[in-house]
């Protein structure tokens, strides 16, 4: 099966910031930015060296492993995946054990219950009621069964009509026959 693995990027922004009663031009303890100052004298010494316990090194996620012993299918990033994505809203393509395609969903992720593919949210836009699953552009087959619950942008898996179908009665009251 051919395909092309989507290539990803994390960009992550850390801001230092001062500890306790800092404020700019120095801190109540007499150093400049919080960190332990052995010789008083606002500067950062090797004798101020230690561990810092505010400074992790989180590292990249490693996201080969994400989808190892899982199904092909798609997962929310905080659904049922090895490890966690790089954002819990990211919509996780798995295929063939690994990772095909991430997609990051603007307004959150929708995870669906077992053996349906999660979605990105497609609430937004919609007039608060219960739609079908397969109502949304981006439904897979499986969404189909699926009753979702829009209210004020935010979706909500209202029920699992199978082994009945969902029907929608006209935009927003969908029900399941």
């Amino acid at each position: 099966m051919a395909g092309s693995l989507a290539g990803c990027t994390l960009v992550a922004e850390f801001v230092d910031e001062p500890a306790g009663d800092c404020v700019e031009g120095g801190c109540a303890d007499g150093s400049l930015d919080g960190s332990p100052d052995a010789l008083g004298d606002g500067r950062a010494d090797a004798a101020d060296a230690g561990p810092r316990p505010d400074v992790f090194d989180a590292g990249p996620p490693d996201v080969a492993t994400l989808c190892k012993g899982r199904g092909t299918g798609w997962y929310c990033g905080f659904n049922g995946l090895n490890g966690t994505a790089p954002s819990k809203d990211d919509l996780v393509e798995c295929r063939e054990g690994g990772v095909y395609a991430m997609t990051l969903c603007d307004a959150g992720c929708l995870s669906y219950p077992s053996g349906v593919p999660d979605r990105c949210n497609e609430c937004p836009g919609k007039k608060d009621g219960l739609y079908c699953g397969s109502e949304f552009p981006s439904a897979k087959p499986g969404n189909a069964t699926i009753v979702v619950r829009c209210t004020k942008g935010e979706p909500i898996i209202d029920k699992q009509c199978a082994p009945l179908a969902c029907v929608d009665d006209a935009g927003g009251f969908a029900v399941c026959k």
